[in-house]
């Protein structure tokens, strides 16, 4: 296959009129071809937009679609998740127990749909993320992978894991804090996306485990990224070269985790501090967000001069006005997030 015909191949694709083998070439092709990967960008960037994976019975599809939920409020209908909004906190959960919540592509697509619903809905002012049956996350989908392992081995990876790196940027992004309340384990990719949430939950079952080495993998999903801030370069090296697990303990006193409670109180342990989270200046605390998001990426006279915007911007909201009121007037202080 040469380029010209991996342009056909592709417009054929996103007029839905290719049939399975015809993408696994494609597939191939997009992976393989040095040109497509460099001087073709808008090939090699396609894969990413395309279902290659996991859609092979048919055209493209799988989208979440749109329900009305209680109340008439338009909402999104999932496979993968479940999201609930209740006293301004959005829970989204991961729901694919029988995998222990494997993370694939279809995944992925709902967390940033549901993701981006939570940036966009003035009511919900925090998010917490858990998992379903017996754990968080057992990390990317490995069934997913052996799928298509003896045609495009680099599939999964083209594609779903792909999406994947936008939940993390998503999650990073959003002006809003996210919690991970993780129990069971969090292995592989399912331990950073709980690190590159803002703060971490941990039932005393949890177990954290950089497992990418025993699969002869690097990590993914920001590990590299978010790991050594936690607990330093040494540390973080140790854990990625051994994939040896820690206990919720050892990631509380590392600084991976916020919080150990007992596994019976984590739901309500999470969604306490969410809502008492979602009751505080979401102005602010979207601002102080990005402020950490920059902390390690640029020098103190930058980061000097982001919190003095920061603080200027802030000055000018309704909660910073209803808090030097309250203040003055002795008592507690109601937060609108406006």
């Amino acid at each position: 296959m040469n380029c010209k015909e991996a342009r056909a191949l592709l417009s054929a694709y996103l007029d839905q009129e290719l049939e399975a083998g015809a993408r696994l070439a494609l597939a191939g092709h997009l992976d393989s071809c040095p040109i497509c990967r460099t001087e073709e960008r808008e090939l090699a960037g396609a894969v990413r937009l395309l279902h290659l994976f996991g859609q092979l019975g048919g055209p493209l599809g799988g989208d979440v679609e749109p329900v009305e939920e209680k109340g008439g409020v338009q909402g999104l209908s999932y496979r993968t998740i479940i999201f609930e909004v209740e006293e301004g906190v959005a829970t989204i959960t991961l729901n694919r127990p029988e995998s222990l919540n494997a993370l694939n592509q279809e995944m992925g697509r709902e967390l940033l749909a549901a993701l981006r619903e939570c940036g966009s809905r003035e009511d919900i002012r925090a998010v917490v993320i858990k998992g379903a049956g017996r754990g968080f996350s057992s990390g990317g989908d490995i069934k997913a992978m052996l799928k298509v392992f003896d045609q495009v081995p680099s599939l999964f990876f083209t594609t779903d894991l792909a999406s994947l790196h936008e939940v993390t940027l998503a999650i990073r992004e959003l002006p809003k804090p996210v919690i991970a309340a993780v129990h069971g384990y969090a292995a592989g990719a399912g331990m950073n996306l709980a690190l590159a949430c803002d703060l971490r939950v941990a039932a005393a079952s949890a177990r954290f485990v950089e497992a990418f080495v025993n699969m002869g993998l690097v990590p993914d999903m920001g590990g590299t990224y978010f790991l050594p801030r936690f607990v330093g370069p040494g540390k973080a090296a140790e854990l990625f070269f051994t994939g040896q697990p820690i206990d919720a303990d050892e990631a509380h006193r590392l600084g991976i985790v916020n919080r150990v409670v007992a596994d019976e109180e984590l739901g309500k342990a999470a969604m306490d501090l969410a809502r008492q989270l979602a009751r505080g200046p979401t102005l602010a605390l979207a601002r102080t967000k990005a402020l950490l998001n920059r902390a390690f990426e640029q020098g103190l006279a930058r980061q000097l001069d982001d919190e003095l915007q920061g603080q200027v911007y802030c000055s000018g909201t309704e909660d910073f006005q209803a808090a030097v009121r309250a203040f003055v007037e002795k008592r507690p202080v109601t937060f609108k997030g406006k």
